[in-house]
């Protein structure tokens, strides 16, 4: 691979369940943005020795440390293989005289809140979006995703649990949950997913990094995205704007609508989590204040 392909990548940072793929789906109408068509882990983890079955199973937490010279200049390649514009078109496959000499590369997955030391350390030029969302909505939503199909990780195999399934991201941290209720699974996946996300960013450069709103995006998609391509350097060009204009579709992991009152169907639940969210959100609260 040529050196400086890669060209101030976009990497969406969030929680599980706080609306990366929404922000993600959106985004890739973008002229000049590419992808690689999903969410990066299984790039990142077809390195048997970057998967947590590698680990001991501590969690999917990666670090700087974990981007040596070789597997950094390795994952370049293998994401390079897998780009695609937003019309479809492989970069490989195009013909040299037409495949740009440098991409922005938009990648998004919930795993990225534990691995922005590590994304940094592979693109150190890259920019950050934060989503974010209101505690009480975002673990309502973990707690839904642990009941619907489709978000496990681990069935029946994962060592040390007492559940049948895992699901979404595994924090540091996760065998204190053993015999807990769905709710402290879910309020421990949030906390540990902002608090890692808020240590690594707090390490980089302000200017390389922002928070966005889940709500502001959901009531005011027009203005979110375009901070976020104002932030980034990306081109609003006529598609993009045109999907603006119209009310943003729910996105393809949706398994509800989104609805700020919808946490109320497990307010109990929520309710008995929230002290032991309350430090971490009230750091965000601070941290997004201070950056308004």
């Amino acid at each position: 691979m040529s050196p400086g392909v890669f060209d101030r990548p976009v990497m969406i940072v969030s929680a599980p369940r706080a609306g990366s793929t929404l922000l993600y789906e959106t985004l890739a109408h973008a002229r000049g943005l590419w992808t690689i068509g999903g969410e990066s882990h299984a790039v990142i983890e077809s390195f048997p020795e970057l998967r947590p079955e590698a680990r001991g199973y501590d969690s999917h937490r990666l670090d700087a440390a974990d981007a040596t010279a070789e597997r950094t200049r390795a994952l370049r390649e293998r994401f390079l293989a897998e780009l695609r514009d937003r019309d479809g078109r492989r970069w490989r496959e195009l013909p040299p005289d037409g495949r740009p000499e440098q991409v922005r590369f938009l990648e998004k997955t919930p795993r990225n809140s534990l691995r922005v030391s590590f994304l940094d350390a592979v693109f150190p030029d890259a920019r950050f979006v934060f989503l974010h969302r209101d505690p009480r909505e975002n673990v309502a939503s973990i707690i839904e995703a642990w009941r619907a199909p489709g978000f496990w990780q681990w069935r029946g195999d994962l060592p040390g649990w007492d559940r049948e399934e895992w699901c979404m991201l595994l924090p540091p941290g996760w065998r204190s949950l053993v015999g807990r209720p769905l709710e402290e699974i879910a309020a421990h996946q949030w906390r540990a997913s902002v608090q890692t996300a808020l240590d690594d960013l707090a390490a980089l450069p302000p200017e390389r990094w922002m928070p966005l709103d889940f709500g502001d995006l959901v009531a005011n998609a027009t203005r979110a995205v375009r901070r976020v391509c104002a932030f980034a350097e990306i081109e609003v060009d006529d598609r993009l704007a045109r999907v603006l204009e119209r009310s943003l579709a729910p996105s393809s992991s949706v398994v509800t609508p989104p609805n700020p009152e919808k946490w109320r169907k497990n307010a109990a639940a929520i309710d008995s989590v929230l002290p032991s969210l309350e430090p971490v959100a009230r750091r965000l609260g601070e941290l997004v204040e201070s950056r308004a």
